[in-house]
């Protein structure tokens, strides 16, 4: 589940990053996230994987706080 660029912009470098989320384990879950992660202000990309329980987002640190 990788979506494209949000906002219409190319993310800046250095703004990925890499979320444990060990209850997303199916495809539904990953959607349930992909829906959270949609509304986001900031966000660029991501790439939910239910087999990994992985997120991975791309995003301007200048919006958003990565650090969660």
């Amino acid at each position: 589940m990788t979506h494209g660029e949000r906002d219409g912009r190319a993310p800046p470098d250095g703004t990925i990053t890499r979320f444990s989320v060990p209850d997303m384990d199916c495809a539904s879950c990953a959607g349930k996230v992909g829906t959270a992660l949609e509304g986001m202000r900031g966000l660029f990309d991501y790439d939910a994987q239910p087999t990994t329980g992985r997120v991975t987002v791309s995003y301007d640190d200048t919006v958003v706080d990565g650090s969660a």
